[in-house]
């Protein structure tokens, strides 16, 4: 009795703990950082220290601006959440968002009488007259003469209307709307107006004109660009105005404003010929970009060595032109027609730009958001349309390696490859009749193509195998379009397929596919025609 008693008197060792929980934190994450996303998000759900773990892991970030953009990176320093698992209810957020809007599942609500009638271009402003002031104008036109009432009727018909523009906060709590000359600030949940602002201006073009970026709410006026802080406590504080950039040298036309954007702590005002930069929290002038052709007759390719001729402007001072010569107070007043239908085109692409004139130019210029060139890449034919697609089967950290795709009036694709100084790796013809359009994505790719007027669009895709290993999902595809022959000849046909790549992207070579039929995508026997052999080098 007396040795029962001492063993149940003396403590009960606990079971070693086993898997995963016996872990301890450091070491649990970095075990946890080799899942991919399924993985890691079943362990949140295994027990409270892996939901703790898992839920907090650096990689559900990653994930979010992998998977949805860099811009949620600025969103969740705007909205200031300090909250442990922010990334992971984030992205659970953002997915379930997509699910809603997928299956059209959402609440539609209408806020009636909130937002100010746009103005009429032809001055005046279209408010709703008072029940004095309709019936005497009732009474006037009643005593007007017929011929008098109808040519006064027709005028009225002939003002234009300002289209007016919307633009949604980064924390989605309040929005903007500018009607032409007042900007209102409105409440998202009840729509609730919190600020009015008279802009003492009445605008003379429409274009996307406001940005903000935190409490700072960016206005393109007539003349010049002013900020305005829209916080709870700033309502007495007066705009601040930027500084006017200088215009840059050789610049014979004034172009005309397309939009303003903020991208990555830079405000951007798009011009038809070139692309102004302030910084947003210094809110200095940084630079101004423009794109050229000129002197590319004698380039080579590769051409990073080459580099298009183009302007910079800085800060610091250019000399030629006047001073903020590129605003919407001259927009319009260009007078060479061609300047005006060549507009400038961007893509954004991390911490670059990229620059072309649509169905004129035959180079891009790739720009850092300091206004440095970091390499100018050549086609062969006047660009029609560029994409960007972040390749993120590195490593989950990887957010600067992107595949760059340029479609041109030929049909002609190119590709380049930013981890290796943006050298072509592919060219081929897409054999697509009238193409206008390209959408790149590191999976697939998409044409669009057909005759817009008749609404006759076609669609063609293409699996792109840009992953180093293409060798073995080719061997695991055997004879399906885009894949090799058979598991025997994966070895010379892969080699074949790397040659034939490398002659491609030559000087002076012609693009896999060119000289061949072309198709126009129409259905023949219920199936697309589709050129197999063509696919099959285009999947590579």
């Amino acid at each position: 009795a007396g040795s029962q008693g001492a063993a149940s008197a003396a403590p009960t060792l606990a079971a070693p703990p086993t898997g995963l929980t016996g872990l301890e934190s450091d070491a649990l994450a970095l075990v946890l950082a080799f899942l991919d996303l399924p993985s890691l998000a079943t362990s949140c759900a295994a027990n409270r220290q892996l939901r703790v773990s898992g839920g907090t892991h650096e990689h559900w970030r990653w994930f979010v601006l992998q998977f949805f953009g860099l811009y949620y990176d600025d969103y969740m320093r705007s909205v200031n959440v300090a909250d442990e698992f922010r990334w992971r209810r984030l992205f659970v957020y953002i997915r379930q968002v997509h699910y809603n809007i997928d299956r059209k599942r959402g609440v539609r609500r209408t806020l009636p009488h909130r937002l100010r009638r746009c103005v009429c271009l032809a001055g005046g402003y279209p408010d709703p007259p008072s029940e004095s002031a309709a019936a005497a104008a009732s009474a006037s036109s009643s005593s007007m003469q017929p011929e008098a009432a109808a040519e006064a009727a027709a005028l009225r018909g002939k003002r234009r209307r300002y289209r007016g523009s919307l633009e949604l906060a980064d924390n989605a709590s309040m929005f903007f709307w500018e009607n032409g000359r007042y900007i209102q600030i409105l409440r998202t949940s009840d729509g609730k107006l919190l600020r009015e602002i008279d802009t003492g201006q009445t605008f003379r073009r429409y274009f996307p004109r406001l940005a903000n970026v935190r409490d700072k709410l960016f206005v393109c006026l007539n003349d010049c660009i002013k900020v305005w802080e829209y916080g709870p406590g700033d309502a007495h504080k007066p705009p601040v105005q930027l500084e006017l950039p200088p215009r840059p040298p050789g610049l014979a036309a004034v172009g005309r404003p397309l939009e303003l954007l903020v991208h990555r702590r830079r405000l951007i005002l798009l011009e038809s010929n070139c692309c102004f930069l302030w910084d947003t929290d210094r809110l200095e002038f940084v630079c101004c970009l423009r794109h050229s052709d000129a002197d590319m007759a004698d380039a080579t390719w590769p051409v990073a060595e080459a580099l298009a001729e183009a302007e910079v402007g800085t800060a610091l001072g250019v000399a030629g032109g006047g001073r903020g010569a590129g605003l919407a107070s001259r927009a319009g007043r260009s007078t060479d027609s061609t300047e005006e239908s060549r507009s400038l085109e961007v893509q954004w692409m991390g911490d670059l730009i990229v620059t072309w004139m649509r169905s004129s130019s035959q180079s891009l210029i790739i720009w850092t958001l300091a206004g440095e060139r970091q390499a100018c890449l050549r086609t062969d034919g006047p660009v029609l349309q560029v994409d960007a697609a972040r390749v993120t089967w590195t490593s989950v950290k990887t957010l600067d390696h992107f595949i760059l795709a340029a479609l041109d009036t030929r049909s002609v694709i190119t590709f380049w490859d930013s981890e290796q100084g943006f050298a072509p790796v592919y060219c081929f013809d897409c054999g697509c009749e009238d193409a206008f359009d390209l959408v790149l994505t590191q999976d697939f790719m998409a044409v669009v193509s057909g005759n817009v007027v008749d609404s006759n669009l076609q669609l063609s895709f293409w699996k792109l195998w840009l992953h180093p290993d293409f060798a073995q999902a080719s061997r695991e595809c055997g004879g399906e379009a885009g894949g090799c022959p058979d598991e025997g000849a994966s070895g010379a046909w892969g080699a074949e397929a790397r040659q034939a790549r490398r002659e491609a992207v030559q000087p002076g070579s012609a693009p896999m596919g060119a000289g061949r039929p072309r198709f126009s995508g129409f259905l023949e026997g219920g199936r697309h025609r589709d050129r197999r052999e063509l696919g099959r080098l285009a999947a590579e």
